[in-house]
């Protein structure tokens, strides 16, 4: 059984171990790779393939296209100027510095299980408008009505509870909010993921299968990612880091390959009262 494997059977069988290992996993790398240019660890999104456009960037995040493409993708189906944003599961902060930066919103919070996270967040982004804070995605510190819109990219597939998560997130939305939702799941669990949206009580607005898009990202940031990979990360924690960072080799990558593994986004609206 490969590590994947046996983490997903986990997850599935102990929702404490879920909660623990993803604050652990997170934790050490904060802990391990202080690296400050290192601000994104999703899979990416290839806008050659399907629903995709270009997304033009400043001088230097060239680096992080395909990152910031994923969440270009997802944010570019809705208007974020002027608006109150929540990104749950910011990991090391560069998506909600995306929003803060590129989107004319009123205030981005990110919001990340682990604190040593959020720690590097805090250190390494100083923008107006911009704030990081530890919490759960299934008991958020907000009160109802908070925001206008919450982004979450590829966090949900660790929480314990998907249907505690929706609530939550649709509990702080204020009337007429949205909640941008993209991730991956195993075939087995791509129809529980749906149905859970679906019975969330929020109005589905859109929703793509990015599959096609985010493993061509993974095969063409596949050299650049292993040079950093080598370069940064401690020796012994390598074989970790690879599976979890999706290059090529590990399990999510062949899944993938394979058509074992589908990445969806969502865009979901609050009612109006």
């Amino acid at each position: 059984m490969t590590f994947y494997d046996f983490y997903k059977k986990m997850c599935n069988v102990s929702p404490a171990f879920s909660k623990w290992s993803r604050w652990a996993m997170y934790s050490m790398f904060a802990m391990a790779i202080d690296e400050p240019t290192w601000r994104f660890m999703n899979y990416g999104f290839d806008t050659e393939s399907s629903h995709g456009n270009t997304l033009e960037l400043e001088e230097g995040e060239e680096g992080h296209r395909y990152s910031l493409q994923l969440y270009h993708h997802l944010i570019s189906q809705v208007e974020l100027g002027d608006k109150k944003i929540l990104e749950i599961g910011c990991g090391r902060g560069g998506g909600a510095s995306f929003m803060s930066k590129y989107h004319n919103s009123v205030h981005v919070t990110g919001l990340d299980f682990s604190a040593k996270a959020i720690s590097f967040c805090r250190r390494n982004y100083k923008q107006e408008r911009l704030s990081f804070l530890p919490g759960d995605a299934e008991k958020l510190p907000f009160t109802d009505s908070s925001f206008d819109i919450v982004v979450n990219v590829e966090s949900s597939h660790c929480y314990n509870s998907m249907k505690k998560f929706l609530a939550q997130s649709k509990r702080v939305l204020r009337d007429g909010g949205y909640l941008l939702i993209t991730d991956f799941r195993d075939h087995d669990y791509v129809d529980r993921f749906v149905d859970d949206i679906k019975e969330s009580g929020l109005k589905m607005v859109s929703s793509h299968d990015i599959t096609e898009n985010v493993f061509s990202a993974l095969r063409l940031n596949n050299m650049a990612k292993m040079e950093m990979i080598e370069k940064r990360v401690p020796s012994f924690m390598l074989g970790l880091f690879k599976e979890f960072a999706g290059v090529e080799g590990s399990t999510i990558h062949r899944k993938f390959s394979e058509n074992k593994t589908k990445y969806l986004s969502f865009v979901l609206q609050k009612d109006f009262a």
